[in-house]
């Protein structure tokens, strides 16, 4: 086995669940649809791979790759990204959104609420507290600036805040 292929595999052992959870969250928690596409993401970088610049991060070249094939998807299926909807497993895979959200309030509230804001909030929601990401590598896979995604994920906190007390 080559040398990059060796990399290509420790890559894909490295990136794969974290990928298929983007892509299972982004999907409205469809477990076939995330399996499709994840595999699909995975085999355009393996295809890629020759041209990837192994000084570049990876996981930011994957998740790029990832996030394009999902706005292609839902180009071509013509419908919007369908949001989150199972708060209850979210709150149980991630600690870091249980601190922040009061873990007494029902699981419908929650939910609602995450239904509620805007599909780049929950995009970065999912990047920053679900994938453990740093807001500059979510900067990088975006295309947007470090500063800009700071102001993205406090707005998505508050915006969860606000929906949350209005639904009390």
């Amino acid at each position: 086995m080559g040398k990059k292929r060796k990399r290509f595999v420790s890559h894909y052992n490295t990136y794969f669940e974290k990928i298929y959870r983007y892509i299972y969250f982004r999907t409205g928690q469809n477990r076939q649809t995330a399996e499709d596409l994840t595999s699909e993401v995975m085999l355009k970088a393996y295809e890629a791979y020759e041209d990837f610049d192994q000084s570049k991060n990876f996981g930011i070249w994957i998740y790029r790759i990832a996030r394009n094939h999902l706005i292609d998807h839902y180009k071509k299926a013509k419908r919007e990204i369908v949001s989150l909807e199972d708060a209850e497993y979210l709150l149980k895979t991630d600690e870091k959104i249980a601190e922040n959200v009061d873990t007494k309030m029902s699981v419908e509230r929650v939910e609602q609420a995450l239904e509620n804001l805007p599909e780049q909030h929950k995009e970065v929601m999912i990047m920053k507290f679900f994938n453990d990401m740093s807001y500059a590598e979510i900067a990088d896979i975006m295309n947007l600036k470090e500063s800009h995604i700071r102001v993205l994920v406090s707005r998505a906190t508050g915006g969860l805040k606000k929906q949350l007390s209005f639904l009390t």
